[in-house]
């Protein structure tokens, strides 16, 4: 067990806030857009937009940037599942 785990339940509003300090300006860097959508458990639930919406590797960005940086925050517990944002056009 990391240093950084965690007996007590995530707080969503503070997972929320570090994605869009932390995580969100590098991926908007890239054209892409990454937003909390949701918490449940130890399951920290991501939308992703913009390019990365029609990226093949966003689900990778997701497992191998998001869910490493929030673990490092959070503890080792922590799992990401993304849901891809489609383009307006696409709709």
């Amino acid at each position: 067990m990391s240093p950084r785990s965690r007996a007590r339940p995530l707080d969503a509003d503070e997972v929320r806030r570090f994605i869009e300090r932390e995580l969100r300006p590098a991926v908007l860097e890239d054209g892409g857009n990454l937003t909390f959508a949701g918490l449940a458990g130890r399951v920290v639930r991501v939308r992703m937009g913009a390019q990365c919406s029609v990226c093949p590797s966003a689900r990778r960005t997701a497992k191998h940037f998001v869910e490493a940086r929030l673990r490092a925050a959070f503890g080792d517990e922590i799992t990401v599942e993304a849901e891809l944002d489609p383009p307006y056009f696409w709709r």
